[in-house]
This record gives structure tokens, sequence and C-alpha cells, in this order.
């Protein structure tokens, strides 16, 4: 189900971003910031709706994109 398959892609935007950051952490002269992964996680969110607005539409219409 795409529900299924858009939560799934969203969590793992979500734990990426966060892994990113906590790697960084081992870099000298970077640093991990709690900011920048509540900015990824929201692009990650509004694309996921973006696409679950495109797919229901596309349902709606008959299948056609």
């Amino acid at each position: 189900p795409i529900r299924h398959a858009l939560l799934i892609s969203f969590l793992i935007c979500a734990v990426f971003a966060a892994s990113d950051e906590w790697h960084q952490t081992f870099v000298p002269g970077r640093g991990g910031n709690v900011r920048d992964v509540l900015i990824d996680t929201t692009g990650a969110a509004i694309a996921t709706a973006v696409i679950a607005v495109r797919v229901r539409r596309a349902r709606k219409a008959g299948g056609a994109s």
C-alpha cells in the first residue's frame, strides 16, 4: 500500500538525517545540530505530503497522471 511505502520512506529520511548529524560530530570543525535534523525531516514530510496528494488525485482521475 502507498501509505506504508510513504511512511517507510519518511522514516528512512528522518533516521538518515539524524545519523548524518551524528556522524558530523566525528569530523573536526563540524558538529551535529538538531535544527538540521528538523529541517531535513520537514523537507521529507513536505515531499511525502506532495506525493500523497498526487497519488490521491491520480486515483480519483482513474489512474491518469
